[in-house]
């Protein structure tokens, strides 16, 4: 399900998060995030492209699938990061796929990465990185 934004929250619908801590992967096995991690396991499996803000290509139970449908399946994908982790630079430098653009910052703007540059180009005039400079340049 996917709601607008909206500044209340429709009749019956509680927020949940999964916090921190020594308990969170066996939270995650119980409703209602069980049935939330197996529909984004089928939308993740069926996907032709993904953009991906501020994630670092660290959660067990999310990555494999995407990191798949971008090496076998060849599905494009946009990785933007202040600081990418080595886990995203070692996804992009090993296996990415032939479509994938990953933006994180540079003291002089922004440092691009894709299949021609695979270890990055700055481009100057802007941190296309910042979700709020992303969204300009493409129009959101």
């Amino acid at each position: 399900m996917s709601l607008p934004m909206t500044s209340e929250l429709p009749d019956g619908l509680v927020p949940l998060i999964v916090t921190p801590g020594v308990s969170k992967y066996q939270r995650t096995h119980d409703e209602p995030f069980r049935s939330a991690i197996q529909g984004a396991d089928r939308v993740l499996s069926a996907a032709s492209a993904f953009i991906c803000i501020g994630y670092g290509f660290r959660d067990s139970h999310i990555h494999p699938k995407l990191m798949n449908r971008c090496r076998v399946h060849n599905a494009s994908i946009l990785v933007a990061a202040r600081t990418l982790t080595d886990e995203a630079k070692a996804f992009l430098r090993n296996g990415a796929g032939r479509h994938y653009l990953a933006l994180e910052d540079h003291d002089d703007g922004t440092m691009v990465y894709n299949r021609d540059n695979p270890d990055g180009v700055v481009v100057t005039g802007g941190k296309y990185w910042a979700l709020p400079t992303l969204n300009e340049l493409i129009g959101f």
